[in-house]
């Protein structure tokens, strides 16, 4: 019986100082940076091997409009930590989605996980579809839109829209549509029919434009087991919260 497990990483945001920091690069010692990473590390060895690496977009952060003053290391020292990254969890097939202009493009246009892909020997892509037994995986970075009453309705609309395409006869019908850019995990679908994920990130809360922000955010990554002729299973492994604290009057 044929079996894969996949891992997907979103949203690393490599280089900014509240993204995913190998300690080769940045301000290792700060204890923010150390502490993602020494959770990350061996949580993703854990529950390894993988037979496929799917990295989900926004892999760096230059030094974009929104937080170039949070920037901990150059866009060169970003792709080497990335390519890091990926040979550490060493899975035979690798595919890469792009992510946000803002983040992952210089102000030259020029795309940064364009390098990357090529330096691993892969295709970086807008949009791509995994296929394995009778499944079908859509996965992109961006969802169509956000909603925060309703963090389902994206997903929703995903598979509406590829399922238009189909018809159109671009797209293959999709099982599973998995997006990242939120930084907020959730899953929808019909059992044994499709299901809809948006991944966790690996950009822990901080910084001034997330402390602009009032949705939950959730630090992780996800892994999916196809087992042939089972409904694939999809399992999210989370950095363990720390309450806020209340000052005293």
């Amino acid at each position: 019986m044929k079996r894969i497990r996949l891992l997907f990483l979103a949203d690393m945001h490599i280089g900014h100082k509240t993204g995913l920091c190998p300690p080769l690069w940045g301000p290792v010692n700060e204890p923010k940076i150390r502490a993602s990473w020494d959770w990350f590390e061996p949580t993703v060895k854990e529950h390894g091997p993988y037979d496929c690496l799917v990295l989900l977009g926004d892999d760096v952060d230059r030094d974009g409009v929104k937080n170039s003053h949070e920037m901990i290391m150059n866009t060169h020292e970003q792709q080497e930590a990335v390519i890091y990254v990926v040979n550490m969890i060493a899975a035979p097939k690798i595919f890469s989605v792009y992510g946000t202009e803002v983040h992952v493009q210089e102000k030259s246009g020029h795309e940064l996980e364009y390098d990357i892909g090529k330096r691993l020997g892969i295709e970086t892509h807008k949009q791509i579809w995994i296929g394995f037994d009778d499944y079908v995986l859509d996965c992109r970075h961006h969802p169509a839109g956000k909603s925060t009453v309703n963090p389902g309705n994206p997903l929703h609309k995903e598979y509406e829209i590829n399922q238009k395409w189909h018809r159109e006869g671009v797209q293959p019908s999709a099982t599973h549509v998995i997006r990242g850019h939120t930084h907020s995990m959730y899953y929808c679908g019909v059992p044994n029919r499709w299901q809809g994920i948006a991944c966790p990130a690996l950009q822990d809360i901080g910084g001034r434009y997330g402390a602009r922000m009032s949705s939950v955010i959730h630090f992780g990554f996800g892994v999916m087991e196809i087992t042939e002729g089972r409904w694939p299973t999809w399992t999210v492994y989370e950095k363990p919260r720390q309450m806020e604290q209340v000052f005293s009057l």
